[in-house]
C-alpha cells in the first residue's frame, strides 16, 4: 500500500512540474522549484524521466544569480501535437497547437450537429494526413456530457447517450476528451486565474451559443450527476428566454445566492444595455457583502480554445505517467 501510495504521489508531482515547465516554455530547476515548492530531488527525478521519454530536452546553459552555471530545460514542442474543436450549432471550428500552445494551423466546415460525426472525421481525416503529429483530440460540444459520452442533445437525438470519446479514439487511434462548451470556458478561466487565488467563479453565456452556465466550487469545475450542473436551460423560463433583461431577475439570482460566487464571467451578445441591467438585477438583489464583482468577456472562442487545449494537455501529460 505504501508502495502505491507512492507512486500516485510521484505521478501527481511529475505532472505538476511537466505542466509547470509547459507553461513557462522553458525553465532550470531552481526557477521550477519555485513555481511548484517542491523538492530538488523531486523535480530532478522528473525531469529525468522527461528526458528518458523525449517530452523534455535539454536547452542552452545560463549562469545563475549566485554565479553557478545552470541548465536550462526545454519541452520538446514537436513530442505531439493536439487538435481542439468547437462544435457549434452551424459551424465546426478547429486548431492544431504543439505542446506548449503555439497555434500551427486552423480551419472550419460549415455544419452542425446533424453531420456532427461525419464533418469531424472529415477534418480529423485531412488534419492527421498533413500532420502526422497529431495525437490527442479535445471538442467541446453543445448538451450535457459525461465522460465522453453525449448524455443529451437537443439538436440531434440519435447523439444522445452516443459514446463521442471512444468512437474517435477507436477510429483514430487518439487520446480523446469531450465536454460540455461552457464548462470548457471554465477551465480556460480556471487555469488563467490559478496564481490570483480566485477558485469560486461562475460562468454565464446568453447569446453566443444559446444560454448555458458553468460553476467553480473551490479551484472545480461542478459537473454534478452524469455532467448535468449548469444546464440552466432546464429552468422555468429558459425555454421562451429573450433578450429582455427582466427575465432572467428570477434564475440569475437563485443561481448567485446558492453559488456564491467572487465573480461572474459574462459573456453575451446583447450589448451594454443587457449588461447594465443584468448587473443592477443582482446588486439590488443580494447583500452588497455578497456581491460578486461582474467581468464582461468578449472572446467565448478564444477562452474555449484556451480551455480545450489545457484539458487534452493535461490529459495527455497525465497519461505518460501510467
Amino acid at each position: 500500500m505504501e508502495i502505491a501510495n507512492l507512486s500516485l504521489v510521484r505521478k501527481i508531482n511529475y505532472r505538476v512540474i511537466w505542466n509547470a515547465l509547459v507553461k513557462s516554455k522553458e525553465n532550470t530547476i531552481i526557477g521550477l522549484k519555485k513555481i511548484t515548492g517542491l523538492s530538488f530531488p523531486t523535480i530532478n527525478r522528473a525531469i529525468e524521466y522527461g528526458k528518458e521519454i523525449g517530452v523534455i530536452i535539454d536547452g542552452e546553459i545560463e549562469e545563475s544569480q549566485v554565479g553557478r552555471k545552470a541548465q536550462i530545460y526545454k519541452v520538446n514542442n514537436d513530442f505531439y501535437h493536439s487538435i481542439v474543436i468547437i462544435a457549434d450549432d452551424d459551424k465546426i471550428s478547429y486548431k492544431v497547437y504543439d505542446i506548449i500552445g503555439n497555434e500551427l494551423s486552423n480551419g472550419y466546415v460549415i455544419g452542425g450537429y446533424i453531420d456532427l460525426l461525419a464533418n469531424v472525421e472529415g477534418i480529423l481525416a485531412e488534419v492527421i494526413a498533413n500532420d502526422p503529429l497529431v495525437s490527442v483530440m479535445s471538442m467541446a460540444v453543445i448538451g450535457v456530457v459525461n465522460q465522453g459520452i453525449m448524455i443529451d442533445c437537443n439538436a440531434n437525438l440519435a447523439l444522445c447517450n452516443f459514446d463521442l470519446k471512444g468512437y474517435f479514439e477507436r477510429k483514430f487511434n487518439l487520446l480523446v476528451e469531450i465536454s460540455n462548451n461552457i464548462k470548457t470556458v471554465a477551465s480556460s478561466l480556471l487555469y488563467q486565474l490559478k496564481d490570483k487565488n480566485l477558485s469560486t467563479f461562475a460562468v454565464f453565456d446568453y447569446g453566443y451559443s444559446g444560454y448555458g452556465a458553468s460553476f467553480v466550487a473551490n479551484g472545480e469545475v461542478m459537473y454534478g450527476k452524469n455532467g448535468f450542473s449548469g444546464e440552466v436551460c432546464y429552468l422555468a423560463g429558459m425555454q421562451s428566454l429573450e433578450s429582455n433583461p427582466s427575465i432572467y431577475e428570477n434564475i440569475i439570482i437563485p443561481i448567485v445566492t446558492v453559488i456564491a460566487p467572487k465573480q461572474i464571467y459574462l459573456y453575451t451578445t446583447f450589448g451594454e444595455e443587457f449588461i447594465a441591467k443584468f448587473t443592477d438585477f443582482i446588486s439590488k438583489a443580494i447583500p452588497s457583502y455578497a456581491m460578486p464583482s461582474i467581468i464582461v468577456r468578449d472572446n467565448i472562442e478564444k477562452d474555449m480554445m484556451s480551455g480545450l487545449f489545457n484539458i487534452i494537455n493535461d490529459s495527455k501529460l497525465s497519461s505518460l505517467l501510467l
